[in-house]
């Protein structure tokens, strides 16, 4: 983050870079008057006009922005998450059920087919082809 330093104070100059990495739900207005290159005070004011285009809450004399509404309104979305091995775990979980699932439908189909070409006479037929590999 690139500081520049006046005579009262030093200013912290952000990116919408920044605000993407943070992990919070909410930023302050003076980072929002930051990345915009405007003046808190000036911010502030228009948010209690309702003249700011991204998502505002204001609570008494506290005003607070949406961290995702403010980079959704100038064209940035949010940094794409890593999965957890918690998450990835859960993920391969749902893979296996799903083939299972599937398994299970082809064991039933399989079972009905067997059922109506006589599920008896394939039996009979395995035992005699173990009997016969036995000998």
């Amino acid at each position: 983050m690139p500081v520049a330093e006046t005579a009262e104070r030093m200013v912290i100059r952000m990116t919408m870079n920044d605000v993407a990495e943070m992990t919070c739900d909410f930023i302050t207005p003076a980072v929002a008057a930051s990345v915009l290159k405007m003046d808190t005070g000036r911010l502030i004011e228009y948010a209690r006009k309702g003249a700011l285009p991204f998502p505002v809450q204001i609570s008494g004399n506290r005003v607070k922005i949406s961290r995702r509404g403010f980079m959704e309104c100038y064209g940035y979305a949010e940094p794409e998450k890593k999965k957890t091995t918690a998450e990835q775990l859960l993920a391969e979980v749902h893979q296996i059920n799903t083939a299972l699932k599937a398994l299970g439908l082809i064991v039933a189909r399989l079972l009905r087919v067997l059922d109506e070409e006589g599920y008896d006479e394939l039996l009979d037929a395995a035992e005699t082809a173990e009997g016969g590999m036995k000998q």
